[in-house]
């Protein structure tokens, strides 16, 4: 009896941290995909609803400093506004509307979850198409987690 308990008991354990480290993994998978679907939501609901041109040249939007991966829109009032995504990884929204920039995510490892922006592409595709495309990473405090990402590449179509 006891060496069955005794040939058992490893086993049981095993499963138990196993189930709980997959467990872990899939609620960050399910983060990653909440904020990597927030940005996407963001930026197409916005351009969808407001630009009416797009630019690359982002002239009128000092705000951005020149090491950020960028792309810029104007709305129907003529005011600039564009996506950035800056060294630190922090995706951000910028307007000549808004006295700072809107923050959709900030790269920060003192999160329980700490995510970032990798490899941002944004592109013009043709007058009224646009691209983005950008990994969103976790990488984990611990050694016993792989790293996990997802990429989304997407086109927002101006609307008006």
């Amino acid at each position: 009896m006891i060496a069955v308990i005794g040939f058992m008991l490893p086993m049981f354990i095993s499963i138990f941290f196993n189930i709980t480290r997959l467990q872990m993994q899939l609620l960050i998978t399910q983060q990653l995909k909440e904020e990597g679907d927030y940005v996407q939501n963001q930026i197409i609901n916005t351009v969808r609803n407001s630009a009416t041109l797009i630019n690359s040249t982002c002239a009128g939007l000092s705000l951005i400093p020149a090491d950020q991966t960028v792309l810029c829109f104007y709305d129907s009032n003529s005011t600039p506004f564009g996506y950035a995504v800056d060294a630190s990884a922090n995706v951000a929204s910028y307007s000549a509307a808004l006295a700072s920039p809107l923050q959709l995510l900030r790269s920060n490892t003192d999160k329980d979850i700490p995510i970032r922006i990798m490899f941002p592409s944004f592109s013009i595709i043709d007058s009224r198409t646009a691209q983005f495309k950008y990994t969103v990473v976790y990488t984990p405090r611990v050694n016993y987690l792989p790293e996990q990402s997802m990429v989304y590449q997407f086109y927002t179509y101006l609307r008006n």
